[in-house]
């Protein structure tokens, strides 16, 4: 993706799930599937409010068949994905018709032998990672045996060579443990993905990063952001976000045309422009 005349160009080939008008071609290629909301984790500030709702095999099916054949990247998240039994099927069912799918994963609640079945379907594991210190992180989550399961699941990794991604998403609070992140990502050769606190719980603004902060430690590429043109999210009830923390459902992938959802998103996106900014961000702050 680059930007031309102040203009989101999306360089990739005309297949199905493209877009152009004029010259601004759009192609969704990262897809978030939202497949259970149940997580054992009680994190402060969460997005996720109701916690009881799971997609089934089949509904995934249908997913997977109505995602544009342009996803390249594809990610199971939650909620806690590893709870969700039939996780080593969808994984297998995505493999083959779409894509290797990640999961991304808080790390506290899996199973050996699940791993090793699910290494052939997967593209890797994403572990979030909010301190990288046992007692911060146990507590952070609300699980006294949070991090010694994390540390395990890298090492379970390493060990059959699954791609590792620490997920770290960062505040004030934890701003501190910058270079610890960056040395855990070396250890286990993780790849580090850093992502900026939103505040939805009104209590917590005040740990927010300030611009200036954040883009410290990471800024978009090609300063756009990807929401609503490269990525797109499916909600454990199918209705279709921009990502997973923007709430605003252009559809049904279950029941709607996809490429009525796809329109309706682009029309929307653009009236952000370049979008050097995160746009969940702003429409939290009501900019």
């Amino acid at each position: 993706m680059n930007l031309r005349n102040g203009k989101i160009i999306i360089n990739v080939p005309s297949v199905d799930g493209c877009l152009k008008i004029g010259d601004c071609i759009m192609s969704y290629q990262v897809e978030s599937v939202e497949i259970t909301s149940r997580c054992p984790c009680s994190c402060p500030g969460c997005y996720y409010k109701i916690k009881d709702n799971e997609m089934c095999l089949d509904d995934f099916k249908t997913v997977v068949d109505n995602s544009p054949k342009s996803i390249e990247r594809l990610q199971l998240s939650g909620g806690e994905p590893f709870l969700h039994k039939d996780l080593l099927n969808m994984c297998k069912y995505a493999s083959r018709h779409l894509v290797k799918p990640y999961i991304f994963t808080s790390g506290v609640l899996y199973k050996e032998k699940l791993v090793k079945k699910l290494k052939p379907y997967i593209s890797g594991i994403k572990i979030t990672v909010k301190y990288p210190s046992k007692e911060k992180e146990n507590k952070f989550k609300g699980l006294p045996f949070a991090f010694s399961e994390e540390m395990r699941l890298f090492t379970l990794c390493n060990a059959l060579n699954i791609p590792l991604f620490i997920h770290w998403v960062v505040d004030k609070n934890n701003l501190s443990y910058y270079s610890a992140v960056i040395n855990l990502s070396k250890k286990f050769n993780a790849k580090l993905e850093i992502l900026k606190f939103l505040p939805f719980n009104p209590e917590l603004k005040n740990i927010v990063l300030s611009d200036e902060q954040f883009k410290k430690l990471r800024i978009y590429p090609d300063g756009a952001c990807p929401s609503g043109i490269l990525r797109f999210n499916v909600k454990v009830d199918f209705s279709v976000t921009p990502c997973i923390y923007i709430s605003k459902s252009f559809g049904n992938i279950l029941t709607d045309n996809f490429n009525k959802i796809r329109d309706n998103m682009y029309k929307w996106r653009v009236g952000f422009d370049r979008a050097n900014y995160c746009i969940a961000e702003r429409l939290l702050r009501g900019d």
